[in-house]
């Protein structure tokens, strides 16, 4: 009998031998908790910069972090500063102030990166 259970973003099959005794094996990789629930994994940086990106080549005008975030379906409450930092050098992200507290997000043209 194999029982799947979620550790620390891995996964330990745990299987039971005769007598009771338990047996554990480390397989990492996959996103699977149960065999019919699959795990949540955040995205890695690329795959953050790489959406935001795209929607910001399509969405010229820009759009906030709330509006980013609920379009894009993104993992995060709140953005990244780490990652933020990163997209200005890399992808030329401008964040300039909006409405009220809220800071729009757009692309720098391509002239001046």
């Amino acid at each position: 009998m194999v029982d799947t259970y979620w550790i620390c973003g891995r996964i330990t099959l745990r299987t039971k031998e005769k007598g009771g005794s338990q047996h554990d094996g480390g397989y990492s990789g996959f996103n699977v908790v149960s065999p019919l629930t699959i795990a949540y994994i955040p995205m890695t940086y690329l795959e953050f910069k790489t959406t935001i990106q795209h929607h910001l080549e399509k969405h010229s005008t820009g759009a906030t972090w709330t509006e980013l975030r609920d379009r894009l379906d993104l993992p995060y409450d709140r953005p990244c500063p780490e990652w933020t930092r990163r997209l200005e050098k890399d992808i030329g992200l401008v964040r300039q102030k909006g409405s009220g507290r809220s800071l729009c997000w757009t692309l720098r043209s391509t002239g001046t990166r």
